[in-house]
């Protein structure tokens, strides 16, 4: 018996999707990043003060 091969190359519908999820998460990976950079450039900073203590002996 031969079947039919198909493949789905995009699928419409009716209803509405809720990016709330995806929106949310998203603002919460940001928030994460961002707390991430301010701690890298307080290390940063940190390591100049200290690079610049040792110049000046």
């Amino acid at each position: 018996m031969k079947m039919k091969k198909t493949i789905i190359t995009s699928i419409r519908t009716s209803g509405n999707f809720s990016t709330d999820g995806l929106v949310q998460h998203t603002a919460e990976m940001n928030k994460k990043i961002e707390k991430n950079i301010h701690i890298n450039e307080r290390k940063i900073a940190l390591g100049l003060k200290r690079a610049q203590g040792i110049q000046t002996k």
